[in-house]
């Protein structure tokens, strides 16, 4: 019996620039996070997924995935995510400048995201940080 191979052409998928999104949450604590993993890291995706899909630069999104958490103290998590956004000539490139205020605006200056209470100085984006201002009286 002759065995008959076909090669199927995937469908071309547009260019993906893919970034490190790291922040910190204080609440809830490291602990509660860690007892109940799967359902916080899921949840974590969902909330950056509804961000950016809510945003000025959802025709660019594709999608974000929870990459890791790590305990900064008993209190704190950093979480780190992978989101991707689409790259090609039809729509405004995306760069992690822009990234990074879209995620500051809608979450009221790095505060909260969901559930989720942020450190508002502990935002990354591809090593992209902008220090907090705080004025000083002379």
């Amino acid at each position: 019996m002759p065995i008959v191979t076909r090669t199927l052409t995937p469908t071309e998928e547009p260019n993906l620039t893919v970034y490190n999104v790291t922040f910190i949450v204080n609440r809830p604590a490291f602990p509660e996070i860690q007892s109940n993993f799967s359902n916080h890291s899921s949840m974590i995706a969902t909330e950056l997924n509804d961000l950016f899909m809510k945003s000025s630069i959802k025709v660019t999104f594709s999608s974000c995935i929870f990459h890791s958490i790590s305990m900064v103290n008993t209190n704190s998590s950093t979480v780190t995510a992978v989101c991707s956004f689409k790259n090609n000539s039809t729509i405004p490139e995306v760069d992690r400048v822009l990234l990074y205020h879209v995620f500051e605006n809608k979450t009221a200056g790095i505060s909260n995201l969901g559930p989720y209470i942020l450190d508002n100085d502990s935002l990354y984006v591809n090593d992209y940080h902008e220090s907090s201002r705080t004025t000083s009286e002379l």
